[in-house]
């Protein structure tokens, strides 16, 4: 599994970002994935301007190549596999 790009879509799912970028200090520059990279990146963006998490929708509409998959682990694993990797 991809790990990066399983955060992205739990983040997408839960609209928890600030935990992840808080308490786990998960940023930009961790992610090695390009497109995963690119999506958390432009969900962080769109956090600071509308203080709210984009729909899946909407980051498919900026991020094209980006799948949304519903993602059933906690985002606490996800955040220490992302961190592991």
């Amino acid at each position: 599994m991809n790990w990066q790009r399983a955060l992205v879509c739990k983040i997408l799912q839960t609209k928890d970002l600030r935990h992840v970028t808080i308490t786990h200090r998960i940023r930009p520059s961790l992610f090695t994935d390009p497109l995963a990279r690119q999506a958390f990146a432009e969900i962080v963006k769109h956090f600071k301007t509308y203080r709210e998490v984009p729909s899946p929708e909407f980051l498919k509409g900026v991020v094209p190549g980006f799948e949304y998959q519903e993602v059933s682990d906690s985002i606490d694993a996800i955040c220490d596999r992302v961190k592991d990797e």
